[in-house]
């Protein structure tokens, strides 16, 4: 953030993809349209699969978010993750191909061995940089994300190993986006959660499947006033609001631009659910420690390396140019503030270094890089970098400046020797001074104008003549045209112009002086105590002298009287300590009492001393007197300065022998003293230097084996660790692809068993693989024939030309078929090739379907389309029966098909077929003779002959007293009442009559349809 750290993106980049969506309305349709509201970059590894399948029931289907999903895969196996993820959600679930375009209310999957990023609204797919490392790379997805979209950017982290995430996380936050980790004890693999808390900067800790609901709610929350009018109507709360961050962490915002630090207060009101600046303030006052949290999303810093080539090759040139003018062994001296994580600095050094290869002149350079956040400046010392990082970086200076550490790339020593890293304020604190090079890209942007001239009157007087100063793009020197002039408009190189250096005095710095109590100080006095009492009752009130009260390291704490002849600020960087602002000629002495008081706990009083170039010839005597009581700190001083003048003291008079005596005195005691002084000092640096050169060679040799075996074993326990988190993703496909087999294999088996025509399943050797409960029955089959060849299973062995068809089924890969007479009935022997997944032929399915149902089939049918034929021609009933009667004697087989009705006579009239006898016209019959009385008079279809009422033995004329043993009837219902009925009977057993009885029913209904009809 500016003046703390790099800003997340150039305004312009803002303009062109900050494109909000309104809040708390639902989707917008018509947006939705041009493409998705926010993108949800998702980032997984092991035990991502688990999570995966928890987290998508929760996500909101139809708000017109896009979601990507980047699960560490191994690129040695296909990936199942698409199916199974399928299921999990109403969104359709795709794997992505190069250059689609993002849709909303979709789930894309990165497939594996393969990096994607989001270019224009696309998803672009890449080759995976290394062999080690994560793979698909989540940090590489989210930055990504957060350059195109920035606040319309989600970042997730789900269970995990190693910390792959955590750099896009800061990426995402800085763009002003959203960001969620599953908590750490849900996850299967806490790691890459645990590393993205590390950061600091996640927005919501949740369990997968709450975060769906809560991501809904917040990036629909309705926000209020704090985006619009925020000067004017916001101001008075924004300066509340400024005071109390400065009260709670020391941070001064009063100069940033509102709608810098509105943006960011807008996220917090989104989580917090809250809809206006009094609101938040109302909350901060009972939750006072969002104050940190508020300080961490405004300061939150992110750069990377390189950024605008095009301007970082104008700098090469003109760092060229500037080491040309420099003699060898000259200072180059380079000031990188808000430097945020390193990238930009890093970025500067690398090409110093790469302009240096092949030249005798060495250089004395010297870079500064500073940042106000203490975190980004400890990743930026460590100089180690994720590989996502580094992919737009020139390839010939990523192998020549970085060493791979695992999936992570190290600056190579020689780089990171060029830099000093060091946490400041550049609002507040004082500058670096004579430097070539100011480095402050993206940090003005979000100042107002107030301090932006003030920092650009610290550049100006912090560059040497004619040093450069390099802008962001956005950014420009104003109305300092007499500071400054423009070398490269376009990427913003200026150069300092020798108007008159702008003095100290015209920083507006809260340097303190020394004649007032000071109020900065590196060690802050406990409240406990006072410092002016202290000093006041342990010097003041026994000497009446101007002193100073300094803790253990010397720092002074509190200033009374005028100390100003003993003290002073010299040239460089300021600070407290009172060795460095004491006098020259006082430093030594007054160094000697400190240290005696200090160790010895008494008070000291130095000799008197001359003040060099004092006209009265002035001498200083030392007091240091050990400060203790209740509530005190350890190590208080109280320090006071005596001043004499040399006729305050009686001296004899010059020339004379006892003024010779006392000169020489004094001079004798002075050298004494000096002599011990000197001797003590050489020998405790002479034991010192003695001991540090033997400490310095061990540890140098131990560091040396130390960093030999780290590094060895980083690149082995990333490989490792890669390695490991692939195989776990693997596992996890396979075991939920291994349940789905077990419910797919009972599914086969009930189904199996649930088909009653008998089936058998070989393998390409002819040995029994599977059968079903019919085929069970049908050849005498046991679960121990399983596994065993068909010859040496009787039941299948019997079989006639069973062994001879499955071999050329198997040889052909073509089915055959054929009828098969076995056990008294007619089969189907239908073989046909079994073929895998990939369309082998690996084995034979032999079906027996018995055909007796198809003859059964194939006669009704028949006998159905004569009748309907009929019907549709208009057929009187006598034609129907003359013409029907025949067909179904034919097709069934039977020796009667008789339609029976009543006449006015009291008989039965019979139209029909008995025994090849036509019964055509009506045979009249009585009634106690007839079938057909039987039937009418139960007016129920009877299709066993058992059934009859009182009737065992029957017969029909023409039957030649033979009794009939199979019978169907059905009555004929004409308007609701029995008009007849319909007879099918046989002199034999035929139990497979029954079958055609709804054959007979459907006959009755379209006879009596009719007789309706005539």
């Amino acid at each position: 953030m500016a003046g703390r750290g790099s800003g997340s993106k150039d305004p312009q980049a803002d303009k062109d993809h900050r494109k909000k969506s309104p809040r708390g309305a639902g989707p917008d349709h018509a947006a939705m349209s041009k493409g998705p509201r926010y993108i949800v970059g998702i980032g997984a590894s092991a035990g991502g699969l688990e999570a995966l399948r928890a987290l998508l029931p929760s996500l909101p289907v139809d708000a017109g978010n896009c979601y990507i999903i980047a699960q560490h895969l191994s690129p040695d196996y296909p990936s199942m993750l698409t199916s199974l993820l399928g299921r999990s959600t109403t969104m359709p679930v795709v794997q992505i191909e190069d250059n689609q375009p993002l849709l909303p209310n979709h789930v894309f999957i990165t497939p594996p061995g393969r990096d994607v990023v989001v270019r224009d609204g696309c998803l672009r797919l890449a080759q995976t940089g290394s062999a080690i490392g994560p793979k698909p790379s989540v940090d590489y997805l989210l930055s990504s994300l957060a350059e195109e979209y920035a606040e319309r950017a989600v970042g997730i982290i789900l269970s995990g190993t190693g910390s792959d995430g955590a750099h896009g996380i800061r990426a995402i936050k800085a763009g002003g986006g959203l960001t969620m980790a599953q908590s750490e004890d849900s996850a299967k693999f806490n790691g890459m959660p645990h590393a993205a808390l590390l950061t600091g900067l996640i927005d919501l800790v949740l369990p997968p499947e709450k975060m769906g609901y809560e991501l809904k709610s917040v990036l629909e929350h309705p926000r209020s006033d704090t985006e619009v009018s925020a000067e004017k109507d916001n101001a008075a709360t924004l300066e509340t609001l400024y005071q109390l961050i400065l009260d709670r962490t020391g941070c001064d915002f009063f100069n940033y631009k509102p709608s810098t630090i509105l943006r960011r207060i807008g996220r917090r009101l989104d989580l917090l659910r809250l809809d206006s600046l009094e609101n938040y303030i109302a909350y901060i006052r009972n939750n006072p420690d969002e104050l940190v949290l508020l300080k961490k999303e405004i300061l939150i810093s992110v750069t990377s390396f390189f950024r605008d080539k095009e301007a970082f090759a104008a700098l090469r040139e003109a760092l060229a140019e500037l080491l040309e003018r420099k003699k060898a062994g000259d200072n180059v001296r380079i000031w990188v503030p808000g430097c945020a994580t390193g990238e930009e600095a890093y970025s500067i050094a690398i090409l110093i270094h790469d302009l240096l290869q092949g030249q005798t002149r060495r250089y004395n350079i010297q870079i500064f890089a500073t940042d106000l956040d203490e975190e980004a400046i400890e990743v930026a010392r460590r100089g180690l970098y994720p590989e996502a990082t580094l992919v737009d970086m020139d390839p010939r200076l990523r192998e020549s400046c970085f060493q791979p550490q695992g999936s992570r790339y190290q600056v190579i020593d020689a780089v990171r020797d060029l830099l000093i890293f060091a946490q400041q304020d550049l609002v507040r604190d004082p500058p670096y001074s004579r430097l070539d090079l100011i480095s402050c890209r993206n940090v003005l942007i979000y100042f107002n104008a107030v301090l932006q001239e003030q920092i650009l009157r610290t550049f100006h007087y912090a560059l040497q003549p004619e040093g450069l100063l390099f802008l962001g793009k956005s950014e420009s020197i104003g109305r300092f045209g007499d500071l400054f002039s423009c070398l490269h408009r376009k990427v913003k190189i200026f150069a300092r112009l020798g108007s008159p250096r702008t003095g100290p005095r015209d920083f507006q710095m809260p340097i303190p002086r020394l004649s007032s109590a000071v109020r900065t100080s590196t060690a802050r006095p406990d409240k406990d105590y006072s410092p002016r009492l202290l000093l006041q009752e342990s010097l003041l009130k026994q000497t009446g002298l101007s002193g100073v009260l300094v803790n253990a390291a010397f720092d002074i704490l509190f200033v009374h009287g005028d100390v100003n002849p003993f003290l002073g600020l010299s040239e460089g960087r300021a600070g407290l300590n009172l060795l460095d602002l004491a006098r020259p000629d006082l430093r030594l002495d007054l160094r000697t009492s400190l240290h005696i008081a200090a160790r010895e706990q008494r008070p000291v009083q130095s000799r008197l001393i001359p003040l060099e170039g004092s006209e009265n010839k002035e001498l200083v005597r030392i007091l240091v007197v050990p400060v203790s009581g209740k509530s005190v700190p350890d190590g208080l001083l109280a320090v006071g300065f005596e001043k004499r003048t040399s006729r305050s003291e009686a001296v004899p008079e010059p020339d004379t022998p006892e003024w010779d005596r006392k000169q020489l005195v004094e001079l004798e005691q002075e050298i004494l003293a000096y002599r011990e002084r000197l001797q003590t000092t050489m020998e405790e640096l002479e034991t010192a230097n003695e001991e540090l050169q033997s400490t310095n060679e061990e540890l140098q040799s131990t560091i040396e084996e130390l960093q030999s075996s780290n590094e060895e074993l980083e690149a082995s326990n990333e490989e490792l660790q890669s390695t490991n988190e692939e195989l776990l993703t693997v596992n996890d496909e396979l075991q939920t692809r291994t349940q789905e087999l077990a419910q797919a294999n009972a599914d086969l088996e009930n189904i199996l068993r649930s088909l009653l025509t008998p089936l058998v399943i070989f393998d390409d050797r002819h040995v029994l693989m599977r059968f079903n409960d019919s085929a069970a029955e049908l050849f005498a089959l046991t679960r121990d024939h399983l596994g065993q060849p068909l010859a040496a299973i009787p039941g299948l062995k019997a079989v006639p030309g069973l062994a001879q068809d499955v071999t050329q089924v198997l040889a052909s890969a073509k089915p055959s078929e054929k009828e098969l007479a076995w056990d008294g009935r007619l089969l189907l022997f239908r073989c046909q090739p079994y073929r895998t997944a990939d369309g082998q032929v690996s084995g034979v399915l032999a079906t027996f379907p018995d055909l007796a149902d198809r003859l059964y089939r194939r006669r009704d049918r028949a006998i159905k389309a004569v009748a309907d034929r009929l019907i549709d021609q208009g057929k009187g009933l006598d034609d129907v029966l003359t013409t029907l009667m025949p067909v179904i004697v034919s097709e069934l087989e039977v020796p009667v098909a008789l339609f029976c009705r009543p006449d006015g006579d009291g008989r039965i009239l019979h139209h029909g077929k008995v025994a090849e006898q036509d019964w055509v016209g009506g045979v009249a019959v009585e009634r106690d003779q007839s079938l057909a009385f039987l039937i009418m008079a139960t007016e129920e279809t009877i299709g066993d002959i058992e059934r009859l009422p009182g009737r065992k033995k029957l017969s029909l004329p023409g039957l030649a007293g033979e009794q009939l043993r199979a019978f169907m009837g059905a009555p004929v219902r004409v308007h609701g009442q029995v008009a007849g009925s319909l007879i099918v009977a046989d002199t034999r057993d035929r139990p497979d009559l029954r079958v055609h009885l709804r054959l007979v029913e459907d006959l009755a209904q379209q006879l009596a349809r009719v007789m309706e009809r005539s």
